[in-house]
């Protein structure tokens, strides 16, 4: 059974990570926040517990990712908007690659599978190698790699999304 402590240290060891990746995702603070908060509920509600610190995270970073790409699924909003609405950034460059990268990404998630979309997430806006990605999604890298290789010949606009620094 998950104790109350014990949840809040995880939130607040797990939480400024994965609202971070979340707000990153999904081009807008409270809608992160939000998308955490109900991560962490559900963990707590469903007293879910995991052998090691390690697979809570992963659990944990895995759900907020999933909530972030059914929230641009679903809302399909304008990357502008949702940059200006982000907290401000200095440099005007990378205010433009994260408005075109989100135009991208909404666009991408709307019309691929579900384990594609997470693939394209994973690598694209977050940065992760295909070793990361095949251990979070439980795939072999080959196939990390065919998905990844098949995607941009039916979707040219995978080839400008930038990596997330």
């Amino acid at each position: 059974m998950l104790s109350e402590s014990a949840l809040e240290e995880l939130y607040r060891e797990a939480g400024p990570y994965a609202l971070s990746k979340t707000a990153y995702l999904v081009g807008r603070r409270d809608i992160a926040e939000e998308i955490v908060q109900d991560v962490f509920f559900k963990l707590w509600k469903k007293q879910l517990t995991f052998p090691t610190v390690k697979q809570a995270y992963a659990w944990i970073y895995t759900a907020c990712h999933n909530a972030g790409i059914d929230h641009l699924r679903s809302r399909r909003r304008s990357a502008l908007a949702a940059v200006a609405e982000a907290a401000p950034l200095k440099d005007p460059a990378c205010v433009a690659d994260r408005v075109a990268n989100q135009e991208i990404l909404a666009r991408l998630v709307a019309d691929l599978s579900e384990r594609e979309a997470r693939i394209v997430a994973y690598r694209y806006i977050d940065g992760l190698g295909l070793d990361a990605i095949a251990e979070m999604m439980g795939l072999s890298e080959k196939t990390v790699r065919r998905a990844l290789q098949s995607i941009p010949e039916r979707h040219s606009d995978l080839r400008r999304l930038t990596h997330a620094s």
